[in-house]
């Protein structure tokens, strides 16, 4: 057998679980800095709009051009941060179709030991998410108004087997390439 060709198939293997863990990380903490920039800006906004007059500067209409366009973006970050997390999702399983003619059989044990690898660190990751996620605090109701971001890290377990199922299937149901 070709040693380069099963090295690349270790790899593809390798860049999909990781791409999956390092997508659920990420979207910990894409949900949790914008939880933070949308509570710091939830405070700042009447602050810098009772301002008034200071000095010759009319502070509160700099803040209504300046600073109420960013909070829009700010608060429009949930649902951005859960589409960028689905698409993203999709990718990997793009790269399962790439990577699916190259794909050895002996292999098989090796990925489904690392996708459990995986299930068993989203299902760490997705409960320290939940016990901030149920929190009463300002900063849990941040990240409970990320409600796809959200539910997508909650379920990451769920959603992590059925995409490395998928993406398992689909790669290791590919052409051999023993050369």
């Amino acid at each position: 057998m070709n040693k380069k060709a099963q090295l690349d198939s270790i790899w593809n293997m390798l860049l999909i679980v990781g791409g999956l863990m390092v997508l659920i990380f990420v979207g910990i903490m894409f949900a949790m800095g914008s939880s933070i920039l949308n509570w710091t800006f939830d405070i700042a906004i009447p602050e810098f709009d009772n301002l008034g007059m200071v000095g010759d500067t009319n502070a509160t209409q700099i803040s209504e051009i300046t600073l109420h366009p960013v909070n829009s973006i700010v608060q429009s970050m949930n649902w951005f941060g859960g589409i960028i997390y689905v698409f993203g999702i999709l990718g990997l399983l793009g790269l399962a179709f790439v990577y699916r003619t190259s794909s050895q059989k002996w292999l098989i044990p090796l990925f489904f030991g690392l996708m459990l690898i995986l299930i068993i660190s989203s299902i760490f990751l997705s409960n320290i998410y939940q016990d901030i996620y149920t929190g009463t605090d300002e900063f849990a109701l941040g990240m409970q108004e990320q409600t796809l971001l959200s539910w997508l890290i909650i379920y990451s377990p769920m959603i992590v087997s059925i995409v490395g199922f998928i993406a398992g299937a689909i790669m290791f149901s590919g052409a051999n390439n023993y050369e």
